[in-house]
């Protein structure tokens, strides 16, 4: 449901039903990753930000060609943070 609210530029909205989904399943990446993009969309840049580190330290030892790691790292990155150590 937030894909299709995210989608339709509804983003606040969308930044609901991914809470909701996080919710249900705390770490799950495809929600978190969704509610990171939905509230980035909507101009909620702490709850994006924060979401954005919580999926770079999830996805700290994934492999370094996982589209959505690259897209937590690039976004910390370009809201000034660098790159997490290791």
């Amino acid at each position: 449901m937030g894909e299709l609210l995210l989608e339709l530029d509804r983003h606040d909205e969308a930044v609901a039903a991914f809470r909701t989904a996080l919710g249900r399943t705390p770490n799950r990446i495809h929600s978190l990753a969704g509610y990171a993009r939905a509230a980035a969309a909507a101009g909620h840049d702490a709850v994006a930000l924060d979401s954005y580190r919580k999926l770079a330290e999830l996805l700290e030892d994934a492999d370094p060609g996982l589209t959505v790691a690259e897209e937590a790292r690039t976004y910390l990155a370009t809201n000034g943070e660098g790159p997490t150590d290791g």
